[in-house]
C-alpha cells in the first residue's frame, strides 16, 4: 500500500501463476499442438474377433452361472445384464474393458478377490444370456487377448410379427 496525500492506495501487484497452472498449461498446449495423426497411435486396436463367433465354452458358461447365483445376484439381477441398455452401452467394445470393470470392481464387497479365470467364467454366462454362441475354445483372461474380441450384441427385435389366425 502506498499512501498518497492523505489516501490510501493500493498497489496490487500482478500475480504469478503458480508452478502447478504452468505445468497444466503446458500439457495442454503440446497436446494441442500434436499432429492428429500423431494421437492415432495411442488408440486402443480395434478387435479382430467377434463374440458372435463363439469365443467361451458351454462348461464356461455353465461355471459363470454357479458364480453368479452365489456371488452376484444378490446385487444384481439378471435382467441387468441383458436389456438394451446393456446390450447398446457395451455392444461394439472389446470384451477387455468388461473384464476390467468388474474384474476390479466386483464383487462390491470384496473388489478383485476372485480368480481370473473365474471372472472369466461369468463374463461368459452373461454372453451366453445374450444368446451368444459357445465355441470350441474358452474365454481368455488375459487383456491383450480380450482386447481382440469385439462384443456383438444383437438388438432385441422391437417388434413381432403378427400371427395368422386360424
Amino acid at each position: 500500500m502506498v499512501a498518497c496525500a492523505g489516501k490510501l492506495n493500493v498497489v496490487r501487484r500482478r500475480r504469478e501463476p503458480s508452478r502447478a497452472v504452468m505445468r497444466v498449461a503446458v500439457a495442454v498446449v503440446a497436446v494441442a499442438a500434436t499432429p492428429v495423426h500423431a494421437l492415432s497411435q495411442f488408440r486402443p486396436p480395434t478387435p479382430t474377433r467377434s463374440l458372435s463367433r463363439g469365443e467361451y465354452t458351454r462348461a464356461q458358461a455353465e461355471r459363470g452361472a454357479l458364480v453368479f447365483r452365489e456371488t452376484c445376484s444378490s446385487c444384481h439381477p439378471r435382467s441387468a445384464f441383458t436389456d438394451g441398455g446393456f446390450r447398446r452401452r457395451w455392444n461394439g467394445r472389446p470384451v477387455a474393458l468388461m473384464f476390467t470393470l468388474i474384474s476390479t470392481a466386483m464383487p462390491e464387497d470384496a473388489p478383485g478377490s476372485l480368480q481370473r479365470d473365474t471372472y472369466a467364467d461369468v463374463l461368459a454366462y452373461i454372453f451366453a444370456l445374450n444368446g451368444l454362441p459357445a465355441g470350441p475354445r474358452e474365454l481368455p483372461t488375459d487383456l491383450g487377448a480380450l482386447r481382440e474380441i469385439r462384443m456383438d450384441f444383437v438388438p432385441p427385435p422391437t417388434h413381432f410379427p403378427h400371427r395368422e389366425q386360424r
